[in-house]
């Protein structure tokens, strides 16, 4: 038995998960179908705003930005995994051709240039 399982059951739902199909895997769905006020305007990292045309890993930039403004300066590993992205903030175009597909209505473009001004 695994910790944090109260039986052999709930281990086996859990590894389920190794098993699922791409579409038991999408949860925007359900977030989607959450109350519009706990998620609206906040990236939740789902990918949905994929693809980026110049190729910024959007969610990932994303996470590094509220990471950075959970904190009272950027930590010093959070630049260096920022920076080591391929692309990031500085290379968005703000074309804004990502923000329709975002579930959460965030602005994405906006995002970006708070972000390269964050880590600038």
């Amino acid at each position: 038995m695994l910790a944090g399982y109260k039986s052999v059951q709930e281990a086996m739902e859990a590894l389920a998960y190794e098993d699922a199909t791409p579409d038991q895997l999408d949860y925007a769905s359900v977030l989607a179908g959450a109350p519009a006020h706990a998620y609206y305007g906040k990236c939740t990292y789902c990918g949905h705003c994929q693809p980026c045309v110049v190729g910024i890993d959007i969610a990932t930039v994303n996470k590094f930005a509220d990471l950075v403004l959970a904190q009272s300066e950027v930590p010093q590993s959070v630049r260096e995994h920022y920076l080591a992205l391929d692309k990031n903030a500085v290379d968005c175009i703000h074309c804004e051709s990502c923000e329709p597909n975002c579930p959460f209505g965030v602005r994405i473009s906006e995002r970006m240039a708070q972000t390269e001004e964050l880590f600038a």
